[in-house]
């Protein structure tokens, strides 16, 4: 019982990293003036957000590493100031 608790704990974690992660790519493609044509999120597999037309592929990109740190961050400054 205590195994399948922690799997099943690891799968919604790496769920809810993905998509915070590919949330960043999402906010920065409909920043920059891009088309988000899909998002895929799996917990089996690496998640993945199709753009297109993509004017500005390098802000995209980094956004999703970008937006998975200082989201999480921000979240824990303000559940300390609480």
């Amino acid at each position: 019982m205590t195994a399948l608790f922690w799997v099943g704990l690891v799968a919604v974690c790496w769920l809810g990293m993905q998509i915070v992660h590919e949330s960043g790519h999402v906010l920065a493609a409909w920043a920059t003036g891009g088309s988000v044509v899909a998002v895929d999120l799996h917990p089996l597999h690496i998640s993945r957000t199709d753009v297109r037309p993509n004017p500005w592929p390098r802000v995209v990109i980094w956004s999703g590493p970008i937006w998975g740190v200082l989201t999480p961050g921000v979240m824990w400054l303000l559940a300390r100031r609480c």
